[in-house]
């Protein structure tokens, strides 16, 4: 039990410090975060490579998107909900006056199809031609296209300054090119301004004390993890159902 109203008290999302699709133990990231406690979040896909399917936002920073799943949050007043957070991102092209819709932050899939932007908090490199070979990414610093490269190699991506790279198995990125001057958009709903921390997760199994499965149903009696809020928004609850033993 987590109690909101203790000033010293703060919650944040673990993740590797080599990227997200670094994958590590609960029990490594209490250590290398110095974390009181921890447990499981949120739902993953493991194709091409690990990235979480519900967003991550940290210090007010969104660090992975959302998806269309239940999302947890505490904004900046310290009060916890749960809800849909929608999303809508875009890089504009100020030299040509063009755009590309974005569809995830730190999130890949096995199609590509549309634009994917990866930051220094994917990791070192971007995904190039290491799983498909025919990948276009730009890399974006400072508001400026940087370099572009077609079925190339992956762009180590800068840790200093505002930079990402852009990559899509489609023409989507065709009018972006060396030079261009572009300028990142991103808004949510609820306003990412107004929250202090969020995580994914996969449903809604409580709502107002009436059970309720509203997205993926896991079904067995695998390890499960929850989050939950009391009545009164003063306390958050981490509950965890361990092994597949006959005793959970």
């Amino acid at each position: 039990r987590v109690d909101l109203t203790n000033s010293y008290v703060e919650i944040k999302g673990l993740v590797n410090p080599d990227g997200i699709p670094k994958r590590s133990t609960v029990s490594n990231l209490v250590d290398t975060y110095n974390a009181v406690a921890a447990v499981n979040a949120d739902y993953f896909d493991y194709q091409p490579v690990p990235s979480s399917l519900g967003p991550l936002i940290n210090d007010g920073n969104l660090i992975s998107s959302s998806t269309n799943l239940p999302t947890f949050f505490i904004d900046n007043n310290n009060k916890a909900g749960i809800t849909y957070l929608d999303n809508k991102m875009a890089v504009i092209n100020n030299t040509k006056g063009t755009q590309a819709i974005i569809s995830t932050i730190n999130k890949v899939d096995n199609f590509f199809s549309e634009v994917k932007l990866l930051n220094k908090h994917w990791g070192e490199k971007s995904m190039g031609n290491t799983y498909r070979q025919d990948l276009t990414e730009i890399l974006v610093v400072d508001d400026q296209v940087v370099d572009k490269r077609i079925i190339g190699e992956p762009i180590t991506i800068p840790t200093t300054g505002n930079a990402y790279v852009l990559s899509v198995s489609t023409n989507l990125l065709d009018s972006f090119e060396v030079g261009d001057q572009v300028s990142l958009q991103i808004s949510t709903t609820p306003d990412i301004n107004d929250i202090k921390f969020a995580i994914g997760g996969g449903s809604v199994v409580l709502n107002n004390g009436q059970i309720t499965v509203t997205d993926i149903i896991s079904k067995g009696n695998g390890p499960r993890t929850g989050i939950g809020i009391n009545s009164d928004n003063t306390e958050i609850v981490l509950v965890t159902v361990d092994g597949r033993g006959t005793s959970f």
